[in-house]
């Protein structure tokens, strides 16, 4: 399928593109790249060495946009699968018709996973992969993103990084970075030069303030490019084969991803010069490297430090880690709590972990959790982690449930023990554990204290373990689970005995919590996971 354009010079091949359309796609997102492409040329002002051949593939042979644009398609789906290998560039624009794809599961979902696989079984040719606006959820819903960085339109940034996590779960357990960005690049073909902090299309940790972006050559020619060996080497080395993934932010960051496209496969000479004829000044995204699928998975800042313990049967214990619990533990504090603080985690890997656990009052942690995401963000991490809360046992009044339910709206996993839950709503079990109670009241504080989290799609648990048990919560699903150890045993003559596995139950909630964020991100499945 590939066009050859003769010039004095020779031959020029033109770079093949595939549009992906699908019912309700984006009008804006698919003219705006359209122009600027059919606009390229690999010599300026030279019409016969036009750069891009676009084709258009759709379910039907008229696809309508959501504002009422019906685009002819050149081919239909199935020959796009089959003519796939003669593509170079495949494009996805995003739209209101995308909730449909993905409830539905339909196309383009399986152009692009098709597109992704045939990079990776042949690296030798380079393609690029390139969604505008909310197309990136597509990409998303596929995996094909687990490990790399992504954008898409700003409303969508919570619901990009739900998908992202949810595909990590049923994929390799690898996350998406998920970036407030113009425009991002994955697997980019340049040159990146000797010291990669002075060059600003690079970006392994962002840093405070945004750098200035510079013009800069694009990559080695595009028909140069394929026939490296070295460069073959280096594509199979990368993610997806060494696939180019371009995710955009909303209509007009789709503009200036295809002028990037233009300069990293034509030349920087030519995206600056379609830009001049369009009257638009390109604004520059952002490429970077891809994530360490190491990170740290758990990172706790309920944890203190309790140097002594004095029992009045038991030997002292010292330098003890350990959490709280209004449960009589006979000891109290006598010295300051020394706590872990976000600040405690500047520069090290536990501030880009996927998960963190705190034990605080409703103020205190939210004030945590905002110096946290900001910390990480101003650090270069974007991603958005996991989040459990524990309450601290005496801020479990009623007259703080207001401040709960706003608390609450800001994390994923929401964790008291009974005797803490009940104690919220003026409820003793101090003497005793009534299930029914407690899974009443879970169920309340599911019902009244996240009105938030079913638009957000966050939030949507509230689960512990104590020492009569457990109770999970899921959006009204419930689940009890009986102790692992009673507290007694009878041994082999009948008489009541302590448990030898069972000393004192402190840390038992939070060492099911740290199992839990551990196994949410394993398993979609928030039963095995508990």
């Amino acid at each position: 399928m590939s066009a050859v354009e003769e010039t004095p010079d020779g031959p020029v091949e033109v770079i093949q593109v595939l549009f992906a359309l699908h019912p309700g796609f984006g009008a804006q997102e698919l003219c705006g790249p359209l122009e600027i492409l059919s606009k390229a040329h690999h010599k300026i002002n030279d019409p016969k060495t036009k750069a891009f051949e676009c084709t258009f593939a759709a379910p039907s042979q008229g696809v309508t946009s959501s504002s009422g644009l019906t685009i002819k398609a050149d081919i239909d789906l199935s020959t796009a699968h089959e003519d796939l290998g003669e593509y170079d560039v495949l494009i996805i624009p995003g739209g209101d018709g995308v909730d449909a794809v993905l409830k539905n599961e339909s196309e383009p979902l399986g152009l692009i996973k098709a597109f992704a696989k045939l990079q990776i079984s042949d690296p030798s040719k380079e393609r690029t992969l390139m969604s505008i606006g909310t197309g990136s959820l597509l990409l998303a819903q596929t995996g094909i993103l687990q490990g790399l960085s992504a954008t898409t339109h700003p409303d969508y940034y919570t619901k990009m990084e739900i998908i992202c996590k949810d595909a990590a779960r049923r994929g390799e357990l690898e996350q998406t970075d998920v970036m407030e960005e113009n425009y991002v690049v994955n697997n980019a073909r340049f040159e990146l030069g000797e010291k990669l902090e002075e060059n600003p299309f690079v970006l392994s940790k962002r840093p405070d303030g945004r750098r200035k972006s510079i013009a800069r050559k694009g990559s080695n020619a595009w028909k140069e490019s394929v026939k490296r060996r070295e460069s073959n080497a280096r594509r199979a080395s990368l993610r997806l084969g060494g696939l180019r993934l371009i995710t955009s932010g909303g209509i007009t960051s789709g503009l200036d991803a295809s002028l990037y496209l233009v300069a990293a496969m034509v030349s920087h000479e030519s995206a600056q010069e379609v830009a001049r004829v369009m009257q638009y000044t390109w604004n520059k995204g952002v490429t970077v490297e891809g994530i360490d699928p190491k990170k740290i998975k758990f990172a706790s800042l309920g944890l203190v430090v309790l140097d002594e313990i004095h029992f009045p049967a038991k030997a002292t214990q010292r330098d003890v880690l350990g959490g709280s619990g209004s449960y009589d533990k006979r000891f109290h504090y006598v010295t300051p709590v020394l706590g872990v603080k976000p600040e405690h985690f500047r520069g090290t890997p536990l501030l880009d972990s996927l998960a963190f656990h705190l034990l605080a009052e409703p103020e205190e942690a939210m004030d945590t959790i905002r110096d946290l995401l900001q910390l990480r963000t101003r650090s270069g991490i974007h991603h958005r982690p996991l989040i459990i809360w524990e309450p601290r046992p005496s801020s479990c009044i009623p007259s703080n449930l207001t401040s709960f339910y706003r608390a609450m709206a800001m994390v994923d996993v929401f964790s008291p023990n009974h005797i803490e839950l009940g104690a919220c709503f003026g409820y003793s079990f101090v003497q005793g554990v009534d299930l029914e109670l407690v899974e009443s009241l879970a169920t309340e504080i599911l019902e009244s204290g996240f009105p938030e989290w079913s638009s957000r799609l966050r939030g949507d648990q509230s689960s512990r373990a104590w020492q009569s048990g457990g109770c999970f919560l899921y959006l009204g699903l419930e689940l009890g689970v009986p102790r692992f150890y009673q507290s007694t045993m009878r041994d082999d003559t009948g008489v009541v005995q302590p448990h030898p596995k069972v000393v004192d139950p402190t840390g038992a909630g939070n060492a099911f919590l740290g199992g839990y964020a551990i196994a949410l991100q394993e398993t979609p499945d928030f039963v095995k996971a508990a």
